[in-house]
């Protein structure tokens, strides 16, 4: 990871804005397609992006964040404890990821075992951890809920979290790298090989008939 990512430079507000608007727009996009049987935060795609941000160009572009996350929570017409709670849940997420990675001596580029290991551990894991107890926990904390009601909502949160970093941050860090041999014949074959495998195993987990479906809700849908 770049060593001057807490150091703003000129073009640091142009960046804010640019990542401000896709996790603004990649929100509203989300929540406006038909999900009917999952949980509105499972695999959020705003949430990847963040941790995409924040690990690309360090804790400069937590304006941004902020910024689109305020923005969201006021369009829908959240309660001010709930928005301010995701905010400091999104930038608690984003930051945890960026610290420990950084120790780690992570690599974007993901390219050895040992990035995926340290990536699926501490941004995928432990962030989520951390921002779902802002994002699920929170608002129904400040509301006197009862435990047995904190529990599934920070469960839900942090699977939500889990998968949009597990699908939309890796995509983001290595697309420089992978859109230059994207064409190459081996590469089109894996790719082809590996989407046909996540199609099957996805159909025989979720959506045959009296399958395992009872046991493996939808919202689990994006971990193949």
């Amino acid at each position: 990871m770049p060593d001057d990512t807490t150091i703003p430079h000129p073009g640091w507000m142009g960046q804010n804005m640019v990542w401000a608007a896709g996790l603004y727009l990649s929100g509203q996009i989300w929540s406006a397609l038909p999900w009917p049987v999952m949980h509105p935060a499972m695999g959020h795609p705003g949430v990847g992006l963040a941790v995409a941000a924040i690990l690309l160009h360090g804790p400069r572009m937590l304006p941004g964040i902020v910024a689109a996350t305020l923005l969201t929570g006021w369009m829908s017409a959240q309660p001010w404890s709930a928005i301010l709670a995701s905010v400091a849940g999104s930038a608690l997420q984003s930051l945890t990821a960026w610290g420990l990675l950084r120790q780690s001596r992570f690599h974007v580029s993901m390219n050895e075992i040992t990035g995926v290991i340290q990536f699926t551990v501490f941004a995928v894991g432990f962030s989520a951890f951390f921002g779902a107890l802002g994002t699920g926990v929170w608002p129904l904390y400040a509301q006197d809920a009862l435990l047995s009601e904190l529990a599934p909502e920070w469960f839900f949160h942090w699977v939500g979290a889990a998968m949009s970093v597990l699908m939309i941050t890796p995509l983001v860090l290595t697309f420089p790298l992978w859109r230059a041999g994207f064409l190459k014949p081996l590469r089109i074959v894996e790719g082809v090989i590996l989407l046909c495998l996540t199609l099957i195993v996805a159909w025989f987990l979720f959506g045959r008939s009296g399958s395992l479906e009872a046991t493996l809700p939808m919202v689990y849908l994006g971990f193949p």
